[in-house]
């Protein structure tokens, strides 16, 4: 998902707006999608770079927390990143390194293209939901025993669920 921002880079200010619908694929993160991406998007110089700001939506293939069973979910997410040109900056050869704003950016080749792919990716993932559900009313895994009107009994309790039904069977037959 390459675009060329050369145009863009003439001035600052300078404005585009894109709408791409194009099939991606992200095998490493385990996000199936299952429909080609959209996104409506607006690029614009800041001077300071490219600021990529719009929206994204795929339909992805999930798997119920509940039940197990695979559903197609819509996801959708706000997208605002930003692209500068490549500087080599080096790194302190450490086991630990503090983060700064520059590792968040991503870069503009020397062609002056800027590959949106990364930027997609990362923030579908985040918009994807923390407890994934096929349903609110989804009941989770039926097993034997465990169906509408079925109560499964510890078998430590099951003296004490036999006292509860003969006492309630006896006040049930006492007349008021």
């Amino acid at each position: 998902m390459k675009i060329n921002v050369s145009e863009l880079l003439n001035a600052v200010g300078n404005k585009a707006k894109i709408k791409i619908e194009e099939r991606l694929e992200f095998p490493k993160d385990e996000i199936a999608l299952i429909s080609p991406v959209q996104a409506d998007l607006t690029l614009t110089n800041t001077g300071r770079g490219i600021l990529l700001e719009g929206r994204v939506k795929a339909r992805v293939s999930l798997t119920c927390g509940r039940c197990l069973k695979e559903f197609a979910f819509l996801l959708e997410a706000e997208i605002s990143e930003v692209y500068k040109k490549e500087h080599k900056h080096a790194r302190p050869n450490k086991d630990e390194i503090e983060l700064s704003e520059a590792d968040f950016i991503f870069p503009i080749d020397r062609e002056n293209d800027i590959d949106m792919a990364e930027a997609i990716r990362q923030n579908l993932i985040l918009a994807l939901p923390i407890k994934v559900i096929c349903s609110d009313g989804c009941s989770g895994l039926n097993r034997p025993g465990d169906g509408p009107g079925q109560k499964k009994i510890d078998p430590r309790l099951k003296k004490l669920a036999d006292w509860k039904e003969k006492n309630n069977a006896a006040t049930k037959k006492t007349p008021q």
